[in-house]
């Protein structure tokens, strides 16, 4: 007979919100207006703005060997003290009218990349053109241990090395005491319910149609949602730090 069981996982959802600020301490890169500006002089207003904020005269940006470009000498460098405040910097530079664009020196991370064993196969995280691009989200959020969200399906193998992890517990109930101590009802419903059986072992038993074994699909969903990852074993989950 079939059975549907009600788990608990611990999952979050990617919070479209920026991480937190990170660039080069002291270091302002700029793009000039007009570059033969600053080579003749001619830019009196800039030197009161480096000179508020402790600023040397900018730098090429440019690698290249002999005689710049007009276009080479556009980016420019500012450097100051490593507590420079390189907002404050940023805008007042740009408010001068002087530059097309001003900005601090980002630092730049490549992708998360987790070394899950099976991560190679799971073609909606790793299709560069048709996936999901979980990696990029990965680079902003990867999942809120304070966001729960429970799953209607035929159960949850929380013994699982790529479940247990991040499956939600609740801890209000002594496992294994006989009593219902968070009195919702449910006696040591510490992994959840499983109102098929009427018990509090939401695992899944073994259901097959069609040669295949359906009882899974709950745990498989669960992996989707929040498998543990980035520990060289099974598969990645979206949600992997709840």
């Amino acid at each position: 007979m079939k059975r549907i069981a009600i788990i608990v996982l611990c999952l979050a959802a990617l919070p479209l919100m920026a991480s937190a600020a990170e660039f080069v301490p002291g270091e302002v890169l700029a793009v000039l207006r007009d570059p033969s500006a600053i080579e003749f002089g001619h830019m009196p207003a800039l030197a009161p703005i480096l000179q508020r904020h402790g600023l040397g005269q900018g730098e090429y940006l440019s690698q290249r060997q002999g005689e710049l470009s007009t276009l080479d000498k556009r980016y420019l460098r500012y450097r100051g003290a490593a507590d420079l405040d390189v907002l404050a910097a940023r805008d007042e530079l740009a408010a001068s009218g002087l530059f097309l664009a001003v900005s601090p020196n980002w630092l730049m991370h490549p992708f998360i990349t987790p070394n899950d064993y099976y991560l190679s196969n799971q073609w909606a995280i790793t299709n560069p053109t048709s996936g999901i691009k979980l990696t990029q989200a990965w680079d902003v959020n990867t999942g809120d241990a304070g966001t729960v969200i429970a799953i209607l399906d035929t159960g949850l193998d929380w013994s699982h090395p790529d479940i247990g992890p991040n499956a939600w517990q609740n801890s209000d109930e002594i496992a294994g005491n006989g009593v219902d101590d968070d009195a919702n009802g449910f006696i040591d419903d510490v992994y959840g319910w499983d109102c098929g059986r009427n018990n509090n072992d939401p695992r899944p038993e073994a259901y097959f149609e069609g040669g295949i074994d359906v009882g899974f699909h709950g745990t498989h969903c669960g992996g989707i949602a929040s498998a543990a990852t980035n520990n060289g074993t099974g598969v990645a989950g979206t949600a992997w730090s709840c």
